[in-house]
């Protein structure tokens, strides 16, 4: 990180006019924004922190369609890579890659908490859950599949 910059992790709080504010959650945020002077702006980038319970359910989800797949597409992708690998793809969540012999590679995009912040990690959950519902498990309603996600241990 360059030198005068530094990484804070913040909370939503409130002001005692009701108004919302950052407020810092841990000792080095304290430090950081304790340096600062009353009249002085800072800049910066709000990155929304993903949560983990999130990512745990976005996981529950893709097991449980893998394990809920029809007879061919369980043929189709023979572990649970593999299909996950095929959701990113037909969400476009891709990036091509022109080798040298100029065939072009599909990669699919990582989903890890560096690459996508939570509002980013949502929009991708709606759209999985969207394609899976549409397409590998056909006539289980949101509803039911919300549910039985919540419930699925895989």
């Amino acid at each position: 990180m360059a030198k005068g910059k530094k990484e804070v992790l913040f909370k939503r709080g409130q002001t005692r006019e009701g108004l919302p504010c950052l407020v810092p959650v841990d000792e080095s945020g304290l430090r950081a924004t304790g340096r600062l002077r009353e009249d002085e702006y800072v800049w910066g980038i709000i990155r929304r922190s993903r949560n983990p319970l999130f990512h745990k359910k976005y996981m529950a989800m893709m097991r449980f369609a893998y394990h809920h797949l029809n007879e061919s597409d369980t043929k189709r992708f023979r572990s649970f890579d593999m299909f996950r690998t095929q959701i990113k793809i037909e969400l476009g969540h891709i990036e091509l890659i022109q080798r040298k012999d100029g065939e072009v590679e599909i990669r699919p995009l990582s989903t890890s908490y560096d690459a996508m912040d939570q509002y980013e990690f949502e929009e991708f959950y709606g759209s999985t859950l969207g394609l899976i519902l549409n397409k590998y498990l056909v006539g289980i309603s949101q509803e039911d599949a919300v549910r039985e996600i919540a419930a699925f241990d895989g």
